[in-house]
């Protein structure tokens, strides 16, 4: 804590700090660790969207609902952080006037999850077993 009179140590103190906090930011989205619940508010029956994202391997939890115009069906599904993306343009895709919202999970218990792709090096080793 010298040279505190000098106005240039205290501008590249604050730099020093925030580039800090971006690239910290930036290397946690790109590991995405974690869980996170997506809930899907839909108005439209439930005939499609359910199925579709079973067959995709999601797990999903419906619930009817009464909204402020009428009838919703909501979807909860608990998916990784990697997968949350893709998870929300097929819904998308499917049904584009839903509304989702997505918070992280601190811990889950039991349940279906989707399962996650093995690394290159563990694929490797499966395929050096079998030769």
């Amino acid at each position: 804590m010298q040279n505190l009179s000098n106005v240039v140590c205290y501008l590249a103190y604050g730099a020093g700090f925030a580039t800090g906090n971006y690239v910290g930011l930036l290397i946690e989205s790109r590991l995405a660790l974690g869980l996170q619940i997506v809930r899907i508010v839909s108005t439209n029956p439930l005939q499609i969207l359910p199925g579709e994202l079973r067959n995709e391997g999601y797990g999903v939890t419906t619930v009817e609902g009464k909204g402020a115009k009428g009838d919703v069906h909501i979807l909860y599904s608990i998916v990784p952080r990697k997968k949350v993306d893709d998870l929300i343009s097929l819904v998308h895709s499917l049904d584009p006037k839903t509304f989702v919202s997505i918070e992280d999970i601190r811990s889950s218990y039991a349940g279906y999850f989707q399962r996650e792709t093995q690394g290159n090096v563990f694929r490797l080793r499966k395929i050096f077993k079998k030769k």
